[in-house]
């Protein structure tokens, strides 16, 4: 097991995320033109011994820098960290952008959790009660390139699973957004922008 770190990083790795977002569905869109990223603080959980040379090269792999294997130890303290945001609050939402268009599936979409629609874009999402395990396959079953996901929260709604949302709905889930994840370092590990 790899000992990880939790890195500070600057304002400098906001471009990439609003890079990676503009390549995002309309949740990514919205969440670009509605909340000021300068405004938080951007983490990522890289293995203690990185290089600082190549933490901010958010493009390239890790793995060349350290010479073993850590993604499972960075997908596990991820998930971690997203079942404890979950578990604060039982109206938080974990928002997982996937590849799958709704006109391109059958009316009845198969899923291995819950699901919803919107502008015919599916997004997987989980809430509390969940696990870890549920967490990691929201991962595989999301969109690998770029991964986006939200943490967030719907404090006077609930989204049901298997349905098309309002924009209402979507705005509110952006508006109490407090955390969106990207893959970076060649899908290897994640930076978290986090609201402060």
């Amino acid at each position: 097991m790899t000992k990880l770190k939790e890195f500070l990083l600057g304002a400098g790795a906001i471009p990439y995320i609003q890079n990676e977002l503009s390549h995002g569905w309309d949740l990514a869109q919205l969440v670009v033109q509605h909340i000021p990223l300068h405004t938080g603080e951007i983490i990522t959980f890289l293995p203690a011994q990185v290089s600082p040379s190549v933490i901010m090269q958010f493009d390239i792999s890790i793995y060349k820098s350290v010479g073993e294997n850590f993604r499972n130890d960075i997908e596990n303290r991820l998930a971690d960290y997203i079942l404890a945001f979950l578990e604060e609050d039982t109206k938080r939402y974990f928002i997982i952008e996937t590849l799958w268009d709704r006109r391109d599936r059958s009316p009845d979409i198969k899923m291995p959790i819950s699901y919803f629609c919107y502008n015919n874009w599916v997004y997987l999402f989980l809430s509390h009660p969940t696990e870890t395990t549920s967490i990691k396959t929201a991962f595989r079953y999301g969109r690998d390139y770029p991964l986006i996901a939200y943490l967030t929260s719907l404090p006077e709604a609930e989204i049901q699973n298997g349905k098309t949302v309002s924009a209402e709905i979507i705005n509110n889930l952006v508006d109490n957004t407090s955390q969106v994840v990207i893959g970076a370092y060649d899908a290897e590990a994640y930076l978290i922008w986090r609201r402060l």
